[in-house]
């Protein structure tokens, strides 16, 4: 992975929390008492996570980039079918569940998460979109402008693209080390200040 270059912020623009979290003042969050931040996390303006629908829990050193969406999944409960004398459409009844987020977890800009959990050391990139009931495991890479399906379970030490994505390749053994040290290298670049 690249070291990522030093990004100035403006801290008027930034509530930084006693855990490190570092939130935009321009980030959507629906629901906030519902969202559990473990700490060195960076919200960036224009994101957003709905915790007015379901629980989310993010552990340690998460990125939500510029314009991201976060939502829990949902699940259909019932399925009612409609007869040929009703023409008038039938609501399915559906529940949402809790969000886990593991460590080392970057989302990429203007992507859309709404998986079922998502493990630790994962990178999903720009314009992504994980659809509902997705799990995904430990150190995985998610490619620029991938779609993920829904209920798609990607395993661990996997890289998946493509549109619908599917798995194109496999990551070295020292994922979770190569993401550690991005994502505190990031963390650490991402500093208080304005350009001269």
């Amino acid at each position: 992975m690249l070291e990522p270059p030093e990004r100035l912020y403006n801290p008027r623009d930034y509530v930084e929390t006693n855990t490190g979290n570092k939130v935009s003042k321009k980030t959507i969050l629906c629901g906030s008492q519902q969202i559990l931040l473990s700490g060195k996390s960076i919200l960036e303006h224009d994101s957003v996570i709905r915790a007015d629908l379901s629980t989310v829990k993010i552990g340690r050193y998460f990125v939500l980039s510029h314009g991201a969406i976060l939502k829990p999944s949902y699940k259909p409960l019932a399925r009612v079918q409609s007869t040929p004398q009703s023409a008038a459409a039938v609501p399915i009844s559906f529940m949402y569940s809790s969000l886990n987020i593991g460590d080392f977890v970057y989302i990429g800009e203007k992507s859309v998460v709404q998986a079922a959990s998502i493990g630790s050391h994962v990178y999903i990139g720009h314009n992504c979109v994980v659809s509902r009931g997705c799990v995904l495991r430990d150190c995985i890479s998610i490619a620029d402008n991938t779609f993920v399906a829904p209920d798609t379970i990607i395993p661990p030490f996997t890289i998946f693209a493509g549109n619908i994505g599917k798995e194109v390749g496999e990551l070295p053994d020292c994922t979770a080390d190569l993401m550690e040290e991005f994502m505190t290298t990031n963390y650490a670049k991402f500093v208080s200040g304005t350009r001269s």
